[in-house]
């Protein structure tokens, strides 16, 4: 008993061993990457007269130090301390 315990142990180790490699950093094939490295429309805004365009252009994705920052949550929005606005999180837009 002790034995085929023992060897069970042994072949799960040496499985688990051979299972690390050192890879590198990987990018995913050339269509996904694509799908996700976009950049975003912008967006319209007209005045109250219809006389000038404004387009605003936002970045696709947020930036390390604000991901960075806490964030209090309430009730579904996301509420940065010391900040006087929501923070929205908006996928689909």
């Amino acid at each position: 008993m002790k034995r085929s315990l023992s060897l069970i142990l042994l072949a799960g180790l040496s499985a688990s061993a051979s299972a690390q490699e050192n890879l590198s950093y990987q990018l995913p094939p050339k269509p996904i990457l694509d799908l996700a490295d976009f950049q975003r429309p912008p967006t319209v805004s007209m005045d109250h007269h219809n006389q000038n365009l404004l387009l605003s252009f936002r970045n696709t994705y947020k930036t390390l130090s604000d991901l960075s920052q806490t964030e209090m949550r309430l009730a579904g929005l996301r509420i940065k301390p010391g900040h006087q606005y929501q923070q929205h999180t908006d996928l689909c837009e």
